[in-house]
């Protein structure tokens, strides 16, 4: 989020000082969440080796973010055109993963049950998603506000795995949520 905030400036779309507040807010609550207690905060749990590839991760997830903002900019605004975008999208990955299996994956199995069950709602849901996404981008300056409510995810995983995993470490939980949603709130209040 703190990336992609930087990246709207270098686009000119410079946030609020609530806004950068809210950011920060929204990410204060992205580290806390995981901690089960004030005890389980490392600096190596969040500096170690494996982060490299959480940062490389992190900075191609910029690069994808910023281009799908830039580019649902270029397109007419509408809910219909970030549909054909985000079709267009799920159209071209999976041609570039279908070839990809076929010159460097393993031989095709053949298998009589297919299992489509699952998949195919997930599909449909996972487009919904990405559709909502696009609008939004379409709807709003700031790619890092849109990002930083993806986050929202967060809190309701917290929240789903206290009521079904009874899980422990409530009150940092909590807190963390608590941060998070405060982020948001103030982004979708004063953000502008």
């Amino acid at each position: 989020m703190l990336l992609l905030a930087a990246g709207d400036v270098i686009r000119g779309r410079y946030l609020t000082l609530i806004g950068w507040l809210a950011i920060l807010l929204t990410i204060c609550g992205c580290f806390l969440t995981p901690l089960r207690s004030v005890k389980d905060f490392a600096v190596r749990r969040y500096f170690n080796r494996a982060n490299i590839w959480i940062l490389l991760a992190a900075l191609s997830s910029v690069g994808y973010w910023l281009l799908n903002k830039v580019a649902s900019e270029l397109v007419e605004p509408g809910p219909g055109t970030a549909a054909r975008y985000g079709y267009m999208f799920f159209l071209v990955g999976t041609g570039a993963y279908c070839l990809f299996l076929r010159l460097y994956g393993k031989a095709e199995q053949n298998s009589d049950h297919v299992g489509w069950s699952l998949p195919v709602p997930a599909a449909f849901l996972h487009f919904g998603a990405y559709w909502l996404v696009l609008w939004a981008y379409q709807l709003s300056e700031h790619v890092s506000y849109i990002v930083a409510f993806r986050q929202f995810s967060i809190v309701m995983s917290v929240v789903l795995a206290f009521v079904i995993y009874k899980e422990r470490g409530r009150v940092m939980r909590l807190i963390g949520t608590t941060l998070l949603t405060t982020g948001l709130v103030l982004i979708a209040t004063w953000g502008k």
